[in-house]
């Protein structure tokens, strides 16, 4: 089956968004932490909390355009 057009576009988009969800968490929360010299996200966020809300909201962004698109 092949797929053109505007619906292409709009699956590529809801892979997008779930490359974005996917690699906010696993860059932000999974490795940074390990990085940095923290024992997971929650450490690093006493002392870097703007960076952990920023990673969130950049997470939510993935999962939202999952939503819109998507449905779920």
């Amino acid at each position: 089956v092949r797929v053109d057009g505007q619906l292409r576009a709009l699956r590529r988009l809801l892979y997008c968004g779930e490359w974005i969800e996917s690699h906010a968490l696993h860059v932000y929360m999974l490795h940074a932490p390990d990085f940095l010299g923290y024992e997971d996200a929650i450490q690093m966020a006493k002392d870097h909390p703007q960076a952990v809300i920023k990673a969130l909201e950049l997470k939510k962004l993935g999962n939202d355009i999952m939503i819109t698109l998507g449905g779920r």
